[in-house]
Parts: structure tokens; sequence; C-alpha cells
């Protein structure tokens, strides 16, 4: 089985599964100028990426500020509405 098989395999069942959320901004520079030009989301399924595995990868950076803890509000109520 190829692995995005067996990807879509465990995305499929998501039933009561906690699953890893890998959140960062993408920021670009110019000038000596920094903006944030995205902010992606990416979700794991557990059996293929989880939480200490996303942190021995990034780190354990935490959100900072009230912007970071909205946008990953945003993201969550996203993810939750998808999935029903």
């Amino acid at each position: 089985m190829q692995t995005t098989d067996r990807v879509a395999d465990l995305m499929r069942d998501l039933s009561a599964r906690p699953l890893a959320i890998h959140l960062y901004d993408l920021v670009v520079s110019k000038n000596g100028a920094e903006a944030v030009y995205a902010t992606i989301g990416e979700v794991h399924h557990p059996d293929y990426l989880n939480l200490e595995q996303l942190r021995a990868i990034y780190g354990t950076a935490d959100p900072q500020g009230q912007d970071a803890q909205l946008a990953l509000d945003q993201l969550l109520a996203t993810v939750q509405e998808k999935m029903n």
C-alpha cells in the first residue's frame, strides 16, 4: 500500500481520536520589514504523526498573544465544522 493510501485510510475514521494540530505562520520579509503572509494549519491523525512527534520535529513553541489564540480557535472551529 502506498503511503498516500495509508494516510487516506487513517483519515477516514476520526471518531473520538485526539488529532495532532500543527499551526504556524508563514512570514515574508522585504527591506527589513516582516509580515505574516498566511497562517497554516495541519491536522494529523495520531497514528500517522502525534503531538509528541510534532514537538520533536518543531519544538514546543506555544501560541503567543491573543491573535495566535484566536487563529487557533478559528482553525479548530473550521475543522470541527468540516468533520460533521
